[in-house]
Protein backbone atom coordinates (compact mmCIF):
# COMPACT_ATOMS: atom_id res chain seq x y z
CA UNK A 1 0.00 0.00 0.00
CA UNK A 2 2.63 2.33 0.58
CA UNK A 3 4.38 1.33 -2.64
CA UNK A 4 1.10 2.33 -4.24
CA UNK A 5 -0.02 5.65 -2.91
CA UNK A 6 3.99 6.58 -4.58
CA UNK A 7 3.59 5.47 -7.39
CA UNK A 8 6.19 3.24 -6.95
CA UNK A 9 6.95 -0.68 -7.74
CA UNK A 10 6.58 -3.27 -5.06
CA UNK A 11 9.34 -4.53 -4.27
CA UNK A 12 10.10 -8.54 -4.23
CA UNK A 13 12.20 -8.48 -1.00
CA UNK A 14 11.99 -5.71 1.98
CA UNK A 15 14.53 -6.08 5.13
CA UNK A 16 12.86 -5.95 8.55
CA UNK A 17 14.34 -3.23 11.20
CA UNK A 18 16.69 -2.20 8.68
CA UNK A 19 19.50 -4.48 9.69
CA UNK A 20 22.96 -3.66 8.19
CA UNK A 21 22.26 -6.73 5.86
CA UNK A 22 19.13 -4.74 4.34
CA UNK A 23 21.59 -1.60 3.33
CA UNK A 24 24.14 -3.77 1.83
CA UNK A 25 21.97 -5.66 -0.10
CA UNK A 26 20.34 -1.99 -1.08
CA UNK A 27 16.72 -3.71 0.15
CA UNK A 28 14.06 -1.54 0.97
CA UNK A 29 13.22 -2.13 4.66
CA UNK A 30 10.79 -1.44 7.20
CA UNK A 31 12.14 0.58 10.41
CA UNK A 32 11.11 0.26 14.29
CA UNK A 33 11.74 3.92 15.45
CA UNK A 34 13.66 2.29 18.33
CA UNK A 35 14.19 5.90 20.08
CA UNK A 36 10.93 6.74 19.87
CA UNK A 37 10.16 3.39 21.53
CA UNK A 38 12.40 3.79 24.35
CA UNK A 39 11.39 7.45 24.61
CA UNK A 40 7.54 6.63 25.26
CA UNK A 41 8.55 3.51 27.36
CA UNK A 42 10.72 5.70 29.81
CA UNK A 43 8.64 8.33 30.15
CA UNK A 44 5.79 5.58 31.27
CA UNK A 45 8.29 3.97 33.85
CA UNK A 46 9.25 7.46 34.89
CA UNK A 47 5.54 7.93 35.47
CA UNK A 48 5.00 4.60 37.26
CA UNK A 49 7.73 5.01 39.55
CA UNK A 50 7.37 8.52 40.99
CA UNK A 51 3.50 6.98 41.83
CA UNK A 52 1.20 7.40 39.07
CA UNK A 53 -1.72 4.89 39.09
CA UNK A 54 -3.77 6.10 36.00
CA UNK A 55 -5.00 2.87 33.61
CA UNK A 56 -2.55 1.76 31.11
CA UNK A 57 -3.16 3.61 27.92
CA UNK A 58 -2.27 2.24 24.09
CA UNK A 59 0.59 4.35 21.91
CA UNK A 60 0.55 3.90 18.49
CA UNK A 61 4.62 4.02 16.80
CA UNK A 62 4.45 3.70 13.29
CA UNK A 63 7.19 2.13 11.32
CA UNK A 64 9.60 3.89 9.28
CA UNK A 65 10.30 2.91 5.58
CA UNK A 66 13.63 3.60 3.93
CA UNK A 67 13.63 3.66 0.67
CA UNK A 68 17.06 1.71 -1.27
CA UNK A 69 17.70 0.68 -4.71
CA UNK A 70 14.91 -2.56 -4.20
CA UNK A 71 11.68 0.32 -4.57
CA UNK A 72 13.56 2.33 -7.00
CA UNK A 73 12.70 1.56 -10.80
CA UNK A 74 15.65 -0.64 -12.55
CA UNK A 75 16.81 0.91 -15.98
CA UNK A 76 14.36 0.63 -18.88
CA UNK A 77 11.67 0.06 -16.09
CA UNK A 78 9.01 2.72 -15.69
CA UNK A 79 6.79 3.57 -12.17
CA UNK A 80 4.08 1.41 -12.02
Amino acid sequence: AWCNARGQAVPPIVGFDDAPIARQLDLATIAIPWSDLVQVAAAVIKRRLSGERSPAVRQVIPPGVIVRGSLRPRRGERKA
